[in-house]
């Protein structure tokens, strides 16, 4: 990969993985401080708000980043001029209609004062959150990614701070909610301010003449965006309204946020990437097949670590940590997190093509994978609960993944061979070894054979060079430099 691109992939990866990764550990630690003081019932109503509101959230975005990305990077900054307000303009006009028709939702379609309180408060926290992600689009295509940094920090963990204070001192569900929407409009403000700063002809004014086209575009982003959110939300909405009792909501909702939060750094690499895949070219093209084949094979490897820390650590450590009221969820993820490697490699090969315009490829994948949970949820939801709603969004991101690889290795000419096949065969032979022990001793010892195997198939077959080895642990190096240097700001 040439120096500029991968320094630049770097850099933005680093800034947003420092800005999310800031407030990473304190949003875990959050959930688990709300899960075990509200019980799993309480804390899937939450999460049930939470995913009703963020599902909508693609529709406001109309994916900026990448129509910001493409045309930012291929016009330059006399282009900035225009698009910044316009765009503007039309997420805070499509961020307000989202709002309002959420908490119509809200007043009419909930039975319970409670529930309504709930998604009336997360109304407000979608109008905030669009507009700080138009925030983060401008951020990211001006590549200034260091300025959402800062933003991220402070807020996310202030918010993770300030609510597992208020959690342990036994603040009720519709405090801490509060609390969320209070500090998405205070990052919202903030962000707004930042950009008026450095632009300073930045107005809620649009340019009509460029608004036919972005909306050309961005609606068709905007519902592949729903349609990608839908996978990880969508089940939590069925398993809601078919078991509204149940505290196997609770046990679905933290399985997600489990895989959502292992999915940061691929999600946070692939944004990264946009400006550099938006590029045209041959030099182009070489870098960017380059920079999927090293991602990929990083991303089903560290997939497959996940994998074997859930098959073997789950089961024993979830009822020890959370109680006994979670035991279902400590066997979930006996094979839930299996789930990182469809859902790191769909989100690689998915953002690639649709920065190099490709977006009917990216959308074939999708929609067969969107159609397949949907059947699953609609066929084995009512009948098996949780375990069948993340066995929907297993089978979905298997879909979508092939069809994303499909698509990739036809229009970006990477190594089928090394960047898929040798790293899913090293998957394979760690995954039997690991099942294997299990059978044959326990989990504790099945944990240290899983991972020697998995590090040993990987240097035989030369999943990754030596040059690519160094250039992962410069990766590394730079990321984590990013990571605990945010922490330490923001502490």
């Amino acid at each position: 990969m040439g120096s500029d691109a991968s320094n630049t992939i770097l850099r933005n990866a680093a800034f947003l993985l420092g800005s999310q990764g800031a407030a990473v550990g304190l949003r875990a630690l959050y959930a688990f401080v709300m899960a075990k003081t509200l019980g799993p019932q309480l804390y899937g109503l939450y999460y049930y708000g939470l995913a009703g509101y963020t599902v909508i959230l693609p529709l406001t975005v109309l994916g900026l980043p990448i129509i910001l990305a493409r045309e930012l990077g291929s016009r330059g900054k006399e282009a900035e001029e225009v698009l910044i307000p316009t765009t503007l303009g039309i997420s805070s006009v499509v961020a307000v209609v989202a709002g309002g028709s959420l908490a119509v939702v809200a007043i009419w379609g909930e039975p319970t004062w409670e529930l309504r309180r709930l998604l009336l408060l997360f109304s407000a926290a979608l109008v905030a959150r669009s507009l700080a992600n138009w925030a983060l689009s401008v951020f990211v295509a001006t590549e200034r990614a260091d300025r959402w940094m800062k933003q991220e920090a402070s807020f996310r963990s202030g918010e993770a701070l300030l609510g597992i204070c208020m959690a342990l001192m036994g603040a009720q569900l519709v405090w801490l909610v509060a609390l969320h929407a209070v500090s998405w409009w205070a990052e919202a403000f903030s962000c707004w301010w930042r950009i008026r700063r450095d632009h300073a002809e930045v107005t809620w004014k649009v340019q009509w003449d460029w608004a036919p086209t972005l909306l050309r575009q961005g609606v068709p982003l905007g519902l592949i965006g729903w349609a990608t959110f839908w996978f990880m939300r969508g089940p939590i909405l069925f398993h809601r309204h078919l078991h509204p009792d149940g505290a196997g909501l609770g046990h679905l909702a933290i399985s997600l946020q489990v895989l959502m939060l292992v999915a940061l750094v691929p999600n946070s690499v692939a944004h990264a990437a946009l400006p550099v895949l938006g590029r045209r070219g041959e030099r182009s093209n070489r870098q960017a097949a380059s920079y999927l084949s090293v991602s990929l094979r990083s991303a089903i490897i560290g997939g497959a670590a996940f994998g074997i820390l859930g098959t073997t650590l789950s089961p024993e450590l979830v009822p020890v940590l959370l109680g006994q009221s979670y035991e279902p969820l400590g066997w979930l993820l006996t094979w839930g997190l299996w789930m990182v490697i469809p859902m790191t490699v769909s989100t690689l090969c998915h953002s690639a093509l649709l920065a190099r315009g490709l977006l009917r490829e990216a959308s074939l994948g999708l929609v067969a994978g969107f159609v397949a949970t949907t059947l699953v949820l609609v066929l084995r939801v009512g009948s098996d609960g949780a375990s069948a709603a993340l066995l929907a969004i297993g089978i979905g991101l298997a879909l979508w993944a092939l069809s994303s690889m499909i698509a990739t290795v036809a229009k970006v000419l990477i190594d089928v061979k090394r960047s898929i096949l040798l790293p899913l065969f090293c998957v394979s032979s760690a995954a039997a070894a690991t099942l294997v022990s299990i059978a044959s001793f326990d989990r504790w010892a099945a944990l240290p054979v899983g991972f020697a195997v998995l590090l040993l198939s990987s240097w035989v077959t030369g999943v990754l060079s030596p040059l690519e080895r160094r250039f992962l642990r410069n990766a590394v190096r730079l990321l984590s430099s990013r990571f605990f240097g945010a922490n330490s700001r923001s502490t």
